[in-house]
């Protein structure tokens, strides 16, 4: 089976695809109040294919400056990157948003 696997690179239809996402997470704007102080403890989730990474904890902000970079590689497209925003609190994080790019329509 090694020899069929080695066969099978040499073939120029089977070229080696690397997929590099740069993200860029830099802020949040009138995010909801969660916390009974009025303000939320926001930080981002990033998800693309099967990694997830989060930005650090902005606490009392309801307008967070994240300004943080995550840089991934991929053998395999990925596609989609979504992002969720929640509100850390001590016993669970407090959904507060989404959003969802397609990066096919975003490179073509």
């Amino acid at each position: 089976t090694r020899h069929m696997a080695m066969q099978g690179l040499e073939h120029k239809d089977d070229e080696l695809k690397v997929y590099m996402v740069v993200i860029d997470v830099v802020s949040g704007q009138d995010l909801p109040a969660k916390d009974i102080d009025g303000k939320s403890d926001p930080f981002c989730q990033i998800s693309v294919l099967d990694v997830k990474d989060k930005t650090k904890v902005i606490k009392n902000e309801l307008n967070p400056q994240f300004n943080e970079k995550f840089t991934y590689k991929f053998f395999k497209n990925p596609k989609k990157v979504t992002f969720e925003v929640y509100d850390k609190d001590l016993t669970s994080n407090e959904f507060m948003g989404y959003a969802e790019f397609d990066l096919d329509k975003q490179l073509s």
